[in-house]
């Protein structure tokens, strides 16, 4: 059937409207708020050991200019003291409500040491985790997670706060963490600034997505050492965090 004049004329109209008319369509979603994704007492017994890397070249930066992170890296790394406080179990909170989209859970919780070790987790590097997806194109990704420990499933609406599983040492990592990842329409973002790295030089405030409690709790450390003592003979990193207490001369 053909349209008439009129009817052409009045869908023209209506999409004029719709263009123009504040309202008129769906607002987007606001981005996550993010609170801390650990049951811990910051600068206590967890901390910030790598940021996101914002430079896109081979060079290694956090977002304040700073290289608490290593090259790529696409989280933020929440690590706790020690792999004694990770066999007691350290909760993992959703740091924002959605909905969990995948699960991986089953790879065992062990240091990475060597090439050999890396090779045997390609492409789990993720290890035991979760994804969860919120608002338009928003998702947060929970990584290392212990083994046997997630309480979720795919489908599962979880709200902030939630226990979504405990710390581990699954997959590619040297240190019992939990590697939260932010994401935006697949592209990475910095929760410390809300925008994508390379996108702006580092040192350049932005509008981060933590809650303010998150920040005002853990301000901006360049690292944090593992164990703090003396001792009469050569350490490596799997020793100082196996160890809690470390049988060190103080």
């Amino acid at each position: 059937m053909k349209q008439t004049r009129t009817a052409r004329i009045v869908v023209c109209m209506a999409t004029l409207f719709v263009l123009l008319v504040p309202g008129a369509l769906p607002s987007r979603a606001d981005p996550p708020r993010l609170s801390l994704p650990l049951a811990c007492k910051p600068r206590e017994n967890c901390f910030i050991q790598n940021y996101v890397d914002v430079d896109p070249t081979p060079l290694v930066h956090d977002y304040t200019c700073h290289g608490a992170s290593y090259d790529g890296h696409k989280g933020v790394d929440f690590r706790i003291s020690s792999i004694a406080d990770m066999k007691k179990g350290v909760p993992v909170l959703a740091a924002a409500p959605g909905r969990v989209k995948a699960v991986r859970d089953g790879m065992t919780d062990r240091l990475i040491r060597s090439e050999e070790d890396r090779i045997a987790v390609r492409n789990r590097e993720c290890g035991n985790g979760l994804l969860v997806v919120h608002d338009d194109g928003w998702e947060t990704q929970y990584c290392h997670m212990k083994k046997g420990s997630l309480r979720v499933q795919p489908g599962d609406i979880i709200q902030r706060g939630q226990i979504l599983g405990m710390v581990g040492l699954s997959g590619n990592t040297a240190f019992p963490h939990i590697h939260l990842a932010i994401r935006h329409m697949g592209n990475v973002i910095d929760p410390f600034t809300g925008t994508t790295p390379g996108k702006k030089p580092c040192g350049q405030a932005g509008a981060p997505l933590w809650q303010a409690s998150v920040l005002n709790a853990l301000p901006y450390a360049d690292g944090w050492p593992f164990v703090y003592g003396f001792t009469d003979h050569a350490v490596n990193q799997s020793t100082l965090v196996s160890c809690q207490p470390c049988n060190v001369a103080l």
